[in-house]
């Protein structure tokens, strides 16, 4: 497991593999990383389910020969952004005829319900999703703290 500090943006990367604890890894890596940052319990959740949703995607509906994707998180000012992209071929979900499993199916709904800003982006070499939540801070006097 690798990860790097880019200061200029104040992003953060990792390449997590596919494992029974790939959620709880997934899960540290984010509460790690927003330790720190000033946002609401409520958004904090939000992004945390999203995250949980991109994630559970990109393992169910991906084949990637090196078991890998990676996250990267990226705080701004206002805002925090973060994408997950796997490395590989990616596989149909089910047929919208065919029985699904009880609140399955929904992940895009939900992560578009819960951010700002949604943006997928397949391709050959993988699937890449990002979103983005705009972060709440307090104003005094119309200044933002």
């Amino acid at each position: 497991m690798g990860h790097y500090l880019n200061p200029k943006n104040k992003a953060r990367n990792y390449n997590v593999s596919f494992s029974e604890q790939f959620e709880d890894e997934v899960r540290s890596r984010f509460m790690a990383f927003t330790s720190d940052i000033a946002m609401s319990n409520q958004d904090r959740r939000a992004v945390s389910i999203s995250l949980s949703e991109m994630t559970l995607n990109a393992i169910e509906h991906s084949k990637t020969a090196d078991n890998q994707v990676l996250l990267q998180f990226e705080l701004h000012q206002d805002r925090l952004m973060i994408t997950v992209q796997d490395h590989g071929r990616q596989v149909p979900g089910p047929k919208l005829d065919k029985p699904r499993k009880p609140f399955r199916g929904n992940g895009f709904k939900v992560i578009k319900a819960l951010c700002d800003r949604v943006e997928i982006f397949p391709s050959k070499a993988g699937f890449r999703i990002a979103i983005t939540k705009n972060l709440w801070r307090p104003q005094i006097g119309g200044f933002s703290l």
